[in-house]
């Protein structure tokens, strides 16, 4: 991919004052100006970044990208972008908070300059400006039911236990926008009364408070939200292969790129590593949840 001409954000004016006082000191001493008294030291310019990445991300997704606000997330995605900027020296990140339907279109427009996507992501290619640099994880689906001993959820207790898929027919499900729906295809008996949520935490509060009797989503998220404090012991991760004998679709976790060739060859370089992803996942709590992509690119053309 040929570079844009975009250039990462620049750091905000007010923090190169100092740097600029500093090089003017500087300038004046080599011309002989008088040295500053002995008592005065001359000021320091603070570190300050030379650019800034805005990266888009998907808050609220506990072992990915959780926190109160989007200036001090943590998780997977973080360590990846914070792998990402030792790449880049000089660079600040900005973390803006998106949805998986909404990276697309920001990239484009320049409003980020890099995504991190969990589950699809439709006609990326088709976005002019918008690199699909390679995923970074790769899971399964799974469903998210009240624990066996959480009897003391909300509702009017009519749900029975979920066993298998057939046991989600005529059920009340919540499902985060995005999610693959053709799993729902089950038979022509009955299917699941669909509560859409923006947001797989989302779906977790609507099981909860018993305006549903399970969540679809992949398993990485769930299992983000089984250990949450907000749900932690009240629900419980049942695991594809105990739902169904088929072969579960794989739910692939992507990264897009905007214009900036340099940011999205430095990204495709850690993602392509095996050795790199395994040590970020082993500091992720998504670890037993999940597996590295980097296998898939290790031998890959780089898409930037």
């Amino acid at each position: 991919m040929q570079p844009s001409g975009n250039t990462l954000s620049p750091a905000p004016r007010r923090l190169m004052t100092g740097a600029v006082f500093t090089v003017a000191a500087l300038a004046l001493s080599a011309c002989g100006a008088a040295e500053p008294d002995a008592e005065q030291p001359a000021p320091s310019a603070e570190p300050t970044a030379e650019s800034t990445l805005r990266v888009g991300v998907q808050l609220d997704s506990p072992g990915l990208a959780a926190g109160v606000d989007a200036t001090s997330p943590s998780g997977l995605d973080v360590d990846l972008v914070t792998a990402l900027t030792t790449e880049l020296p000089g660079t600040a990140v900005e973390w803006v908070p998106i949805s998986a339907e909404q990276s697309g279109q920001l990239l484009a427009d320049d409003e980020i300059d890099l995504a991190l996507v969990h589950g699809p992501v439709s006609n990326v290619g088709s976005r002019d400006g918008v690199t699909a640099v390679g995923p970074y994880l790769q899971t399964v689906p799974a469903l998210l039911v009240p624990a066996e001993d959480a009897d003391s959820l909300p509702g009017d207790g009519s749900w029975e236990p979920v066993a298998d898929l057939e046991d989600l027919d005529g059920t009340a499900l919540c499902v985060p926008a995005g999610a693959d729906r053709s799993l729902l295809e089950l038979d022509e008996s009955g299917e699941p009364d669909i509560l859409e949520q923006p947001s797989a935490s989302e779906c977790a509060l609507a099981l909860t408070s018993g305006r549903v009797q399970a969540v679809l989503s992949d398993r990485v998220q769930l299992a983000g939200l089984a250990v949450d404090p907000r749900f932690s012991g009240q629900v419980e991760v049942l695991e594809w292969d105990d739902l169904d004998e088929s072969t579960p679709p794989a739910v692939t976790y992507q990264v897009l790129a905007g214009g900036q060739e340099t940011v999205c060859q430095s990204m495709f370089g850690i993602l392509s590593d095996p050795d790199r992803m395994a040590s970020l996942l082993s500091n992720a709590a998504t670890t037993e949840t999940s597996e590295s992509a980097a296998a898939e690119l290790s031998d890959a053309t780089s898409p930037c």
